[in-house]
């Protein structure tokens, strides 16, 4: 669904149940959190992240996010994370086609120095946010790094004809959520027009994009 028609599904509802307006510029604004807050729903900040973020809902609703960057491990044995990256998904060793085990920093420590030391076969990743360090530390390793990407921030363009807002889409940028989590996106803009809208309402608006969508 393009921006255009978002603004435009928000703007019916913020004006039929609201009873309010809601400005392209204020849209603009409350998609940009909306977005924060999808991708927060997606990705709590918990360890227990990277477990969901391999979840079939993830790969349904965020497959235009995901990406595939091949990378080197430098002299210390890490890998820099790409200037897009917001959750990795799988890293896996190019040659030999080997998944390399994901751990938080607080787990580095008890992974190499127990008996879970990791052989050639058998390495982690330890997750340091801008980068990841590899175990054994080698240099020069190929590595396939499977991530999802920092969403776009969607933008409603517009010319103001005759006092009246009217779409640029040349100059938009569309969001890029699919499925429930375009739905997420929409209704967390309707949770920051109207903070108070009770869950019947919300539903309710979720059934409107649902008929759009058929």
């Amino acid at each position: 669904m393009t921006i255009d028609k978002i603004y435009r599904l928000i703007a019916d509802f913020t004006s039929k149940v609201v009873g309010g307006y809601i400005s392209p510029t204020q849209f603009n604004d409350y998609a940009e959190m909306a977005c924060v807050n999808v991708m927060r729903k997606y990705f709590p900040q918990t360890p227990e992240a990277l477990r969901f973020a391999t979840t079939e809902r993830v790969s349904n609703d965020l497959n235009a996010l995901k990406k595939v960057a091949a990378l080197t491990t430098n002299v210390s044995g890490q890998i820099t994370t790409p200037a897009d990256y917001y959750n990795v998904l799988k890293i896996t060793a190019t040659a030999t086609g080997d998944k390399i085990d994901v751990v938080e920093i607080y787990q580095e420590d008890d992974r190499v120095g127990s008996a879970l030391l990791p052989t050639s076969t058998g390495k982690i990743a330890v997750n340091y946010i801008n980068f990841f360090q590899i175990h054994p530390i080698a240099n020069n390793v190929a590595i396939t790094f499977v991530y999802i990407k920092k969403p776009a921030t969607p933008v409603y363009a517009y010319t103001v004809v005759s006092g009246r807002p009217v779409y640029d889409s040349g100059s938009s940028v569309q969001h890029e959520f699919q499925n429930m989590a375009e739905i997420d996106f929409m209704q967390e803009i309707i949770k920051f027009v109207a903070p108070h809208l009770k869950d019947a309402d919300l539903l309710q608006f979720s059934n409107v994009v649902k008929q759009e969508h058929v």
